[in-house]
């Protein structure tokens, strides 16, 4: 599934602005599943789980599998001078 860049960066601005916190917003389907203030770690992500950070840029885990979890990310969305958007 190819996923929306901008419907994903309006669910993580809405998390962080109702959570008022910074950092990377995990978002699996359209539910934020969780944050990072880094994005490392992709092992601990099921694969096909994506993060937006504070500057609009988009990343999803990729490899791996459920059980052993995801073997990196991969860039899918730039940010933008207007915070992603």
């Amino acid at each position: 599934m190819v996923a929306d860049l901008a419907q994903l960066r309006s669910i993580a601005d809405d998390w962080r602005l109702s959570h008022q916190i910074k950092g990377i917003v995990l978002i699996q389907g359209d539910t934020v599943t969780g944050w990072k203030t880094s994005l490392q770690d992709a092992y601990l992500e099921r694969p096909g789980v994506y993060a937006v950070d504070d500057d609009g840029h988009v990343f999803v885990s990729a490899g791996g599998d459920r059980r052993s979890g995801a073997k990196g990310w991969v860039v899918v969305g730039e940010g933008s001078s207007d915070g992603g958007h």
